[in-house]
């Protein structure tokens, strides 16, 4: 197993909570060290990550916010989401995530402000008490995402509190990325498609099966049922 691939299971068990620890991008892509190493590495332990969406505020807030759907937006390692409780403005999920065959299960608080900020806590396990603050700042049609994380890690996730920052803001941005993506325009019959090629092959749907299977429903010469 390569070691950003082994590292992204931790990624997507505390983005899912919106910390997103996409832990240990090693590849050519990212930013080396420069001077000398710390043989010690300093722990992560509060940090604030801020980035531009070009989605409305409402609408990426709303996708944000629907923790039920994540398996849609992050398909490949988001496996189950089930909500346990549910008061006024705070909920608790069960969230279970995977990379390479590797696969934990979280306890997740999130409690939503609609439309300006949420905060995703992990209330058990080896990431117990990590927290994530995300506030939404409107910019024209725009939107400022800063995301505040408070990373507590023990147990088996104790070394992934040790990535470089630079991973980390990189792995971070790379999640708010995918639901920027997410939340671009679709209609209907675009939507349907999508989310058949997330549950099923779990990526997102390429361009050119989009628009064959998309013309296909509005003709009505095929059905959901029969695209799986």
């Amino acid at each position: 197993m390569k070691k950003n691939d082994k590292y992204l299971l931790v990624f997507y068990a505390l983005l899912i909570v919106g910390v997103s620890i996409g832990i240990m991008h090693f590849d050519s892509s990212l930013e080396k060290p420069v001077g000398p190493l710390n043989i010690v590495p300093n722990p992560l332990s509060n940090i604030t990550v801020t980035e531009m969406v070009d989605v409305e505020t409402e609408k990426i807030f709303t996708i944000m916010a629907d923790v039920e759907n994540y398996p849609h937006v992050l398909p490949k390692n988001v496996l189950s989401v089930k909500k346990l409780e549910e008061t006024n403005s705070s909920l608790v999920y069960e969230m279970t995530v995977q990379e390479k065959g590797f696969e934990t299960t979280l306890l997740v608080r999130h409690d939503l402000f609609p439309y300006d900020e949420q905060i995703l806590t992990v209330i058990d396990g080896d990431a117990a008490n990590t927290v994530i603050h995300q506030k939404f700042q409107k910019q024209d049609n725009s939107t400022k995402l800063i995301t505040d994380i408070e990373i507590n890690l023990s147990g088996i996730l104790s070394p992934f509190q040790y990535i470089p920052r630079t991973n980390f803001n990189h792995a971070m941005g790379t999640v708010l990325v995918s639901f920027a993506e997410y939340a671009t325009e679709k209609t209907k019959n675009e939507r349907i498609v999508d989310d058949l090629y997330r549950e099923i092959l779990k990526r997102p749907a390429d361009q050119e099966g989009l628009d064959y299977f998309t013309v296909l429903l509005e003709k009505n010469e095929i059905t959901s049922e029969l695209i799986k």
